[in-house]
């Protein structure tokens, strides 16, 4: 499951930068994290709400049938899902250095930047989606149908947030600025959230404002990655660097769960202001390996 995984990312963002038009790709890239967000909304209601009446195969196997559908969607329209003949013919000129050697672009410091900031960036999210509902509950003292009702508020304010951020893409191409807006708002928020100096109403609307500070960012820090790709490697590009969101994902929730088995249980969203905080630092690197 997960090898079929692993192909999401390299091909879904090769397909956007080959078939979006450059004033087109702060809106697809916005697309692109709005449905990925939806879909994390609506996995838990789709599949309990098979398995409750149902069983728990019979679940797996409605999740099994999705790809399915998406396969014959590609087959369906594999004539419209080649590269533009403008696009091609870059790939092309790019040929005789890809040839000469596939992995070239990992020696490129800005790709490895990339990879560095996507891997901080999911710690925090690792620990946000694993823990919150228990250090609401614990710090807040939150019944457990409302502590974990955080997760969805956190994933619907992102969802907002990528909208808004196909917007700040088009105004605004300085992208770490851009990132550094977004992600210092999801700083300040954890921040407070972690001092536990409001009410868990209000923390709520922190988790929100967390939420929607990630989404903010994701369209500008998608393009950055554009900006330090080489020609004809998008997907191998994407690929590296995506793979920091799962190592971060594995990480995010091995740290974060030391910290609870400790007694730190408000104090997990000080790590993940910190990771948030270093992955703001990170764009900026990103930013002057472009410049150089």
């Amino acid at each position: 499951a997960g090898l079929g995984n692993a192909v999401f990312h390299p091909v879904d963002f090769w397909f956007i930068n080959h078939r979006i038009s450059v004033p087109r790709l702060g809106p697809a890239y916005s697309a692109h994290g709005l449905s990925g967000s939806l879909g994390w909304a609506l996995a838990p209601v789709f599949l309990v709400g098979i398995a409750t009446p149902f069983g728990w195969r019979a679940a797996v196997l409605a999740a099994a049938v999705l790809p399915l559908i998406v396969i014959a969607l590609f087959v369906l329209y594999r004539t419209a899902l080649g590269p533009r003949d403008s696009l091609h013919a870059d790939a092309q000129r790019a040929g005789d250095t890809e040839r000469v050697s596939k992995f070239r672009f990992l020696r490129d410091t800005g790709v490895w930047w990339c990879f560095a900031f996507f891997v901080v960036l999911s710690i925090a999210l690792g620990g946000v989606q694993s823990f919150s509902p228990t250090i609401f509950m614990t710090s807040y003292g939150l019944a457990v149908t409302t502590a974990t009702l955080t997760i969805t508020v956190y994933m619907v304010a992102s969802a907002l947030g990528m909208i808004a951020g196909g917007w700040l893409v088009m105004r605004r191409r300085r992208l770490e600025w851009n990132i550094t807006l977004a992600l210092m708002l999801s700083v300040i928020a954890a921040i407070l959230i972690g001092f536990e100096i409001v009410p868990g109403t209000y923390a709520f609307a922190l988790m929100a404002i967390m939420g929607f500070g990630s989404g903010l960012s994701g369209p500008s820090r998608d393009m950055m990655i554009r900006t330090v790709t080489p020609v004809g490697a998008t997907g191998r590009v994407y690929g590296v660097v995506y793979s920091g969101l799962d190592i971060g994902l594995a990480i995010g929730p091995f740290a974060f769960g030391k910290m609870l088995d400790h007694g730190f249980y408000a104090e997990v969203f000080f790590g993940v202001a910190a990771c948030l905080f270093g992955a703001v630092l990170m764009a900026w690197r990103v930013a002057a390996c472009e410049r150089n």
